[in-house]
Protein backbone atom coordinates (compact mmCIF):
# COMPACT_ATOMS: atom_id res chain seq x y z
CA UNK A 1 0.00 0.00 0.00
CA UNK A 2 2.82 2.05 1.19
CA UNK A 3 4.19 1.61 -2.91
CA UNK A 4 0.96 3.23 -4.23
CA UNK A 5 0.05 5.74 -1.84
CA UNK A 6 3.33 6.89 -2.92
CA UNK A 7 2.01 7.44 -6.62
CA UNK A 8 3.81 4.43 -8.00
CA UNK A 9 2.13 2.22 -10.60
CA UNK A 10 0.11 -1.03 -10.53
CA UNK A 11 3.38 -2.50 -11.92
CA UNK A 12 4.89 -1.19 -9.02
CA UNK A 13 3.02 -2.26 -6.74
CA UNK A 14 2.25 -5.82 -7.90
CA UNK A 15 6.05 -6.54 -7.54
CA UNK A 16 6.27 -5.19 -4.20
CA UNK A 17 3.56 -6.85 -3.25
CA UNK A 18 5.20 -10.28 -4.98
CA UNK A 19 8.73 -9.48 -3.64
CA UNK A 20 7.42 -9.31 -0.19
CA UNK A 21 5.96 -13.01 -0.38
CA UNK A 22 9.21 -14.16 -1.72
CA UNK A 23 11.04 -13.02 1.31
CA UNK A 24 8.78 -15.29 3.18
CA UNK A 25 9.91 -18.88 4.01
CA UNK A 26 6.11 -19.53 4.43
CA UNK A 27 5.24 -19.50 0.79
CA UNK A 28 6.52 -21.79 -2.52
CA UNK A 29 8.52 -18.35 -3.91
CA UNK A 30 11.62 -16.73 -3.57
CA UNK A 31 13.28 -18.00 -0.35
CA UNK A 32 12.24 -21.34 1.13
CA UNK A 33 10.72 -22.84 -2.50
CA UNK A 34 10.73 -26.26 -3.18
CA UNK A 35 13.99 -27.71 -4.23
CA UNK A 36 14.65 -29.70 -7.66
CA UNK A 37 15.19 -33.67 -7.86
CA UNK A 38 18.91 -32.55 -7.02
CA UNK A 39 17.92 -30.23 -4.17
CA UNK A 40 18.59 -26.83 -5.94
CA UNK A 41 15.65 -23.93 -6.03
CA UNK A 42 14.82 -23.11 -9.59
CA UNK A 43 12.04 -19.87 -9.42
CA UNK A 44 9.61 -18.63 -12.12
CA UNK A 45 8.02 -15.62 -11.83
CA UNK A 46 6.30 -13.59 -14.27
CA UNK A 47 4.58 -9.66 -14.44
CA UNK A 48 2.16 -8.19 -16.91
CA UNK A 49 1.12 -4.25 -17.06
CA UNK A 50 -2.54 -3.64 -18.23
CA UNK A 51 -1.81 -0.93 -19.88
CA UNK A 52 0.43 -1.77 -22.44
CA UNK A 53 -0.09 -5.39 -22.33
CA UNK A 54 3.49 -5.94 -22.11
CA UNK A 55 4.60 -9.13 -20.10
CA UNK A 56 7.95 -10.05 -18.89
CA UNK A 57 9.42 -13.38 -17.08
CA UNK A 58 12.64 -15.27 -15.70
CA UNK A 59 12.47 -18.68 -15.78
CA UNK A 60 14.74 -21.76 -13.54
CA UNK A 61 16.40 -18.81 -11.90
CA UNK A 62 18.90 -19.52 -8.88
CA UNK A 63 20.19 -18.24 -6.23
CA UNK A 64 18.25 -14.25 -6.39
CA UNK A 65 16.47 -13.59 -3.63
CA UNK A 66 13.78 -11.36 -5.65
CA UNK A 67 12.82 -13.33 -9.20
CA UNK A 68 9.76 -10.74 -9.43
CA UNK A 69 12.40 -7.81 -9.39
CA UNK A 70 13.82 -9.36 -12.33
CA UNK A 71 10.85 -9.88 -14.03
CA UNK A 72 10.26 -6.34 -13.25
CA UNK A 73 13.24 -4.67 -14.58
CA UNK A 74 12.85 -6.63 -17.85
CA UNK A 75 9.25 -4.91 -18.16
CA UNK A 76 10.35 -1.66 -17.67
CA UNK A 77 13.33 -2.19 -20.80
CA UNK A 78 10.38 -2.89 -22.65
CA UNK A 79 8.33 0.17 -21.66
CA UNK A 80 10.94 2.68 -21.51
CA UNK A 81 12.50 1.48 -25.11
CA UNK A 82 10.64 -1.38 -27.00
CA UNK A 83 13.66 -1.56 -28.98
CA UNK A 84 17.64 -1.20 -28.60
CA UNK A 85 19.87 1.05 -30.62
CA UNK A 86 20.50 -1.62 -32.95
CA UNK A 87 16.76 -2.19 -33.48
CA UNK A 88 16.80 -5.74 -31.52
CA UNK A 89 13.61 -6.27 -29.68
CA UNK A 90 13.80 -6.56 -25.66
CA UNK A 91 13.52 -10.61 -24.44
CA UNK A 92 10.20 -10.98 -22.63
CA UNK A 93 11.54 -14.43 -20.80
CA UNK A 94 14.90 -15.36 -19.55
CA UNK A 95 15.87 -18.48 -18.02
CA UNK A 96 18.79 -20.05 -15.77
CA UNK A 97 21.65 -19.03 -15.90
CA UNK A 98 21.53 -16.43 -19.18
CA UNK A 99 19.03 -14.80 -16.62
CA UNK A 100 21.35 -14.30 -14.01
CA UNK A 101 24.33 -13.06 -16.65
CA UNK A 102 21.70 -10.58 -17.71
CA UNK A 103 20.69 -9.09 -14.26
CA UNK A 104 24.56 -8.89 -13.26
CA UNK A 105 24.83 -6.43 -16.30
CA UNK A 106 21.80 -4.44 -15.39
CA UNK A 107 21.56 -4.53 -11.68
CA UNK A 108 24.36 -6.04 -10.20
CA UNK A 109 22.88 -5.00 -6.44
CA UNK A 110 20.50 -7.40 -7.32
CA UNK A 111 22.28 -10.02 -8.81
CA UNK A 112 24.51 -10.74 -5.54
CA UNK A 113 24.48 -14.57 -5.03
CA UNK A 114 21.75 -15.13 -2.41
CA UNK A 115 20.91 -18.72 -0.66
CA UNK A 116 17.34 -19.78 -0.95
CA UNK A 117 17.33 -22.94 0.60
CA UNK A 118 15.67 -22.95 3.61
CA UNK A 119 16.13 -25.63 6.52
CA UNK A 120 12.54 -26.59 6.07
CA UNK A 121 12.36 -26.89 2.42
CA UNK A 122 15.50 -29.01 2.82
CA UNK A 123 14.46 -31.40 5.34
CA UNK A 124 11.25 -31.87 3.28
CA UNK A 125 13.50 -32.49 0.11
CA UNK A 126 15.73 -35.45 1.89
CA UNK A 127 11.87 -36.87 3.01
CA UNK A 128 11.00 -37.02 -0.93
CA UNK A 129 14.41 -37.97 -1.91
CA UNK A 130 14.37 -40.76 -0.21
CA UNK A 131 10.70 -41.70 -1.41
CA UNK A 132 11.75 -41.30 -4.91
CA UNK A 133 15.01 -43.23 -4.86
CA UNK A 134 13.22 -45.97 -3.04
CA UNK A 135 10.73 -46.16 -6.22
CA UNK A 136 13.42 -45.73 -8.60
CA UNK A 137 15.17 -49.02 -7.40
CA UNK A 138 12.44 -51.12 -6.91
CA UNK A 139 12.80 -51.37 -3.14
CA UNK A 140 9.05 -50.36 -3.33
CA UNK A 141 6.91 -50.51 -6.06
CA UNK A 142 5.09 -47.49 -5.50
CA UNK A 143 3.69 -44.93 -3.56
CA UNK A 144 -0.22 -45.12 -4.42
CA UNK A 145 -1.64 -42.65 -1.58
CA UNK A 146 1.05 -40.48 -0.68
CA UNK A 147 2.07 -39.94 3.22
CA UNK A 148 0.58 -37.43 4.88
CA UNK A 149 3.02 -34.90 5.02
CA UNK A 150 3.36 -35.15 1.43
CA UNK A 151 0.20 -34.05 1.04
CA UNK A 152 0.98 -30.74 3.14
CA UNK A 153 3.70 -29.41 1.42
CA UNK A 154 3.27 -25.71 0.53
CA UNK A 155 3.31 -25.85 -3.41
CA UNK A 156 1.36 -22.94 -4.58
CA UNK A 157 2.06 -19.58 -6.33
CA UNK A 158 1.87 -16.87 -4.65
CA UNK A 159 0.74 -13.58 -7.02
CA UNK A 160 -0.91 -10.11 -6.46
CA UNK A 161 -3.09 -8.04 -8.77
CA UNK A 162 -3.03 -4.30 -8.53
CA UNK A 163 -5.09 -1.43 -8.71
CA UNK A 164 -3.05 2.04 -8.99
CA UNK A 165 -4.33 5.69 -8.21
CA UNK A 166 -4.56 6.02 -11.76
CA UNK A 167 -6.98 3.15 -12.38
CA UNK A 168 -4.55 1.06 -14.39
CA UNK A 169 -3.87 -2.61 -13.46
CA UNK A 170 -1.25 -5.06 -13.37
CA UNK A 171 -0.69 -8.71 -11.74
CA UNK A 172 2.50 -10.62 -10.88
CA UNK A 173 3.11 -13.93 -9.98
CA UNK A 174 6.23 -16.35 -8.40
CA UNK A 175 6.70 -19.49 -7.78
CA UNK A 176 9.28 -22.14 -6.92
CA UNK A 177 7.69 -25.04 -8.58
CA UNK A 178 6.50 -28.35 -7.96
CA UNK A 179 8.47 -30.94 -5.44
CA UNK A 180 11.30 -32.82 -6.63
CA UNK A 181 10.65 -31.19 -10.01
CA UNK A 182 13.20 -31.95 -12.65
CA UNK A 183 15.71 -29.32 -13.51
CA UNK A 184 15.39 -26.85 -16.02
CA UNK A 185 11.41 -27.37 -15.89
CA UNK A 186 8.95 -23.92 -16.75
CA UNK A 187 6.19 -23.60 -15.05
CA UNK A 188 3.17 -21.33 -15.52
CA UNK A 189 4.39 -17.95 -13.57
CA UNK A 190 6.92 -17.83 -16.88
CA UNK A 191 4.50 -18.09 -19.89
CA UNK A 192 2.83 -15.63 -21.57
CA UNK A 193 -1.21 -15.92 -21.22
CA UNK A 194 -0.58 -18.61 -18.47
CA UNK A 195 0.22 -17.27 -15.07
CA UNK A 196 -0.91 -13.67 -14.94
CA UNK A 197 -2.63 -11.70 -17.28
CA UNK A 198 -3.84 -7.66 -16.81
CA UNK A 199 -5.46 -5.70 -19.80
CA UNK A 200 -7.45 -2.20 -20.27
CA UNK A 201 -8.96 -1.98 -23.05
CA UNK A 202 -12.76 -0.51 -24.22
CA UNK A 203 -14.19 -3.03 -22.67
CA UNK A 204 -13.07 -2.51 -19.22
CA UNK A 205 -10.18 -3.61 -16.88
CA UNK A 206 -9.03 -7.01 -15.65
CA UNK A 207 -6.49 -8.63 -13.80
CA UNK A 208 -5.70 -12.65 -13.18
CA UNK A 209 -3.71 -14.52 -11.42
CA UNK A 210 -3.74 -18.20 -11.87
CA UNK A 211 -2.48 -20.88 -9.44
CA UNK A 212 -2.13 -24.83 -9.90
CA UNK A 213 -0.43 -27.36 -11.75
CA UNK A 214 2.02 -25.38 -14.57
CA UNK A 215 1.82 -28.01 -17.01
CA UNK A 216 -2.36 -27.78 -16.93
CA UNK A 217 -2.79 -24.43 -16.46
CA UNK A 218 -0.34 -23.45 -19.83
CA UNK A 219 -2.23 -26.44 -21.98
CA UNK A 220 -5.72 -24.78 -20.71
CA UNK A 221 -4.54 -21.00 -20.48
CA UNK A 222 -7.50 -21.27 -18.13
CA UNK A 223 -6.69 -17.22 -17.26
CA UNK A 224 -8.00 -16.11 -21.03
CA UNK A 225 -11.50 -17.81 -20.06
CA UNK A 226 -11.91 -15.98 -17.00
CA UNK A 227 -10.34 -12.96 -18.84
CA UNK A 228 -12.88 -13.13 -21.21
CA UNK A 229 -16.06 -13.85 -19.07
CA UNK A 230 -15.33 -10.95 -17.07
CA UNK A 231 -15.11 -8.19 -19.94
CA UNK A 232 -18.58 -9.77 -20.94
CA UNK A 233 -19.76 -9.69 -17.36
CA UNK A 234 -18.42 -5.96 -15.93
CA UNK A 235 -18.06 -3.96 -18.95
CA UNK A 236 -16.39 -0.89 -18.05
CA UNK A 237 -15.42 -1.63 -14.51
CA UNK A 238 -12.63 -2.59 -12.74
CA UNK A 239 -12.28 -5.82 -11.62
CA UNK A 240 -9.01 -7.80 -10.18
CA UNK A 241 -9.47 -11.54 -10.10
CA UNK A 242 -7.60 -14.54 -8.42
CA UNK A 243 -7.95 -17.71 -9.60
CA UNK A 244 -6.35 -20.81 -7.74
Amino acid sequence: MATLSNNGSAVDGAAAAVSYLEDSALTNSGYGSCLTQNGRVECDSGIMCGKSLRFAAVGALSAVRNPILVAKLLLQEQLNCPKTKLGRVHPALLCGNGAVEWLASKSPSLAQPFNLVSEKAYSDWLKYRSWLDKVETHVIDTLETPPKRARTITMDTVGAVCVDLHGNVASAVSSGGIALKQEGRIGQASVYGCGCWAEENDFGKVAVVTSGTGEQLIRTQLHNWHSAHQKNCYHRRTQPLLIS
